[in-house]
């Protein structure tokens, strides 16, 4: 059995502009550090943001919503202050707009970028190594048909070619 270790003074904060009915507290640690689940609120109440903290950084995931229509238009995780693993972006209508993942902080592996009227239909997508763009990058119209191809090695363009 595990148990988590928490700091035995925590002071519980009510996040600003959370409604009255919430009662989450957003805590510090007796030296003023971060801890736990924060959550900020939009002037209106709505839940616009939750992150993770342990020793007064990021850890874990994080979620970001749309403060008017309360929907989710960003999700991922930190570890010790930097993005790392998963990351999904949505626009406003709710219709995905970028996915990928990051290691300590950069962009690494494939990255695709969606057309904001169309569900599911990629505009680009390629790869990232170390936060540059490495290797083939694709680029599409709305029919899902190759407008272009672009190839990059460590963030630097070393062919390209147009196919439409």
């Amino acid at each position: 059995m595990s148990f988590n270790q928490y700091p035995e003074n925590l002071t519980a904060l009510r996040p600003k502009y959370a409604p009255d009915t919430v009662m989450h507290r957003n805590k510090l640690d007796d030296q003023g550090k971060k801890w736990g689940t924060w959550q900020s609120y939009s002037r209106n109440g709505m839940l616009i943001l939750q992150m993770n903290y342990k020793d007064n950084k990021l850890n874990g995931e994080f979620v970001r919503y749309n403060g008017s229509t309360g929907k989710m238009i960003e999700k991922g995780a930190y570890l010790n202050d930097l993005k790392n693993g998963s990351f999904t972006k949505w626009y406003s209508n709710g219709i995905k707009r970028v996915e990928g993942s990051y290691r300590k902080g950069m962009k690494n592996g494939i990255w695709s970028y969606y057309f904001k009227n169309s569900p599911g239909v990629i505009r680009l997508t390629g790869n990232f190594k170390n936060g540059k763009k490495n290797g083939k990058w694709v680029f599409y119209d709305k029919n899902e048909t190759i407008r272009s191809i672009v190839k990059y090695e460590n963030g630097i363009i070393t062919d390209s070619k147009e196919l439409k």
